[in-house]
């Protein structure tokens, strides 16, 4: 099932093995049996002479080391095309971006992807950073989300991706546009999310009622591409609002942050000092 890179990359990134022989209730005796300084590859051991090593990955989500699952045990493999289907047209999407619908022919970032995955799980406020037509955009849209259902829980968050610029100079609105079709159930269009969410920045509040009916583990993913565009084609009033308000969202249990940005913007969002501590808590994956 696993090979022995594996087993080695497992053993050097388990710090909290311990729990992970109390989830298996390895008996004390036992445990004092492994190795000093070589306690995790003993549990790994253990686990393969009973023949339970398909029970690790499960482990360690409940243990909270989903990011080994992801970034260790996952195969690095492209996703699986579904049984009977033929990808019709061309492989190549050109100059556009390639989108969740293109999954299945997205090829050779498998290593990246599983980084991005990673860091989503453990943060609330992630930065794709690197030169124009790098595959930023590309790989959060085919990489990232359509694994998000390996991480735990993921397979019930609902994702919602804008550009700040699109369709005018206001993020609020480029946003309210994404949320209304969702929210209108509750009473709420466009021009009212946006009013509301200018006024209060409580995203939070509009998550849980986009939420409404999911399970508990649901998260509201915002996947903000070309982030540069707040500074290029938005109205300067709108921006310290909108960034006190991401600042504000990535304190909210239920909501998450992915966003693209060119390389050559960054310095932009160092002028706010909100921003740049969310890009200084959160090291930048260059795409």
């Amino acid at each position: 099932m696993f090979i022995g890179r594996q087993k080695l990359a497992f053993a050097r990134r388990l710090d909290n093995w311990q729990d992970l022989a109390d989830y298996f209730d390895i008996a004390t005796s036992e445990r004092h049996s492994f190795a000093p300084g070589r306690e995790p590859q003993g549990v790994w051991e253990w686990l393969e002479a009973r023949q339970r090593l398909s029970e690790l990955p499960e482990a360690l989500r409940f243990i909270d080391r989903t990011d080994i699952v992801v970034e260790i045990l996952a195969p690095l493999s492209t996703p699986a095309a579904l049984p009977g289907v033929t990808w019709q047209g061309s492989p190549f999407p050109g100059l556009r971006h390639f989108t969740p619908d293109d999954a299945m022919i997205f090829f050779g970032r498998n290593q990246e992807t599983a980084e991005l995955l990673a860091r989503v799980q453990r943060e609330r406020f992630v930065a794709v950073v690197g030169a124009s037509g790098s595959g930023k955009s590309s790989l959060v849209a085919a990489g990232m989300l359509p694994r998000l259902h390996e991480i735990s829980g993921g397979q019930h968050w609902q994702w919602v991706r804008f550009t700040p610029g699109d369709p005018g100079d206001d993020p609020f609105v480029a946003l309210a546009v994404k949320l209304a079709s969702s929210l209108e159930r509750h009473g709420l269009n466009g021009r009212t999310i946006a009013e509301r969410l200018r006024a209060s920045g409580d995203l939070a509040a509009l998550a849980e009622l986009y939420l409404t009916g999911q399970p508990a583990a649901a998260e509201l993913l915002l996947f903000i591409d070309q982030f540069e565009e707040l500074f290029t084609l938005t109205a300067p009033e709108h921006h310290r609002r909108f960034i006190a308000m991401l600042a504000r969202a990535a304190q909210s249990p239920r909501l998450r942050t992915v966003l693209t940005l060119r390389a050559d913007f960054y310095h932009r969002c160092l002028d706010h000092p909100s921003l740049a501590a969310l890009l200084g808590r959160v090291p930048e994956l260059c795409g």
